[in-house]
């Protein structure tokens, strides 16, 4: 069985938790109002911030397994194999670089700050990339797999599609109820 290592930043779990318990409290306040004015008016922009709590603050994550590293952001899902990995950039949260020259951002790592970026520490996350990436090298497990295996990005039109949505809502909510 694949050992897989996983990554999400702690303080934005908080963050979405805190959005969520936000919109609900408004959900429920503008219920409360019995004023259907106010509920068609704030709903959808409650909606849409619990929305944002869990695409953009509880869901992006880094998975490293055998195959090498998932980047999942809100509105796409690279799968990165490890020979088409050149390396891994921690500078500003964690970037890794392809053999192409590409670099994928990863939403769930935040920059380092303070002491750990002055002394150009690597983030938890990075060092977890780089270990295993070194491990899959130091083995050998990359001889025999072609460096050509490609990136898959698969976009994520349901998370784009249900933030547009819920936007293009919350706008037509409050043209509406003026």
């Amino acid at each position: 069985m694949a050992h897989v290592q996983s990554y999400r930043a702690g303080w934005s779990r908080t963050v979405a938790v805190m959005t969520w318990v936000f919109a609900a409290g408004g959900l429920v306040s503008t219920a409360l109002s019995r004023e259907d004015a106010t509920v068609l008016r704030w709903a959808p922009a409650l909606v849409l911030l619990a929305a944002v709590g869990w695409f953009v603050y509880w869901r992006p994550e880094v998975r490293v397994d055998e195959h090498g590293v998932t980047i999942s952001n809100v509105a796409r899902r690279v799968v990165l194999p490890w020979p088409a990995v050149q390396e891994i950039h921690s500078r500003y949260g964690l970037m890794v670089e392809t053999r192409d020259g590409r670099e994928w951002p990863a939403w769930a790592v935040p920059s380092p700050v303070g002491l750990q970026r002055a002394r150009a520490e690597e983030t938890e996350a990075a060092l977890m990339v780089r270990q295993r990436l070194e491990r899959v090298r130091g083995r050998g497990e990359l001889a025999g797999r072609s460096d050509r295996e490609p990136v898959e990005v698969e976009k994520d039109l349901v998370a784009v599609g249900a933030l547009a949505g819920l936007a293009a809502l919350t706008v037509l909510a409050q043209v509406l109820t003026r």
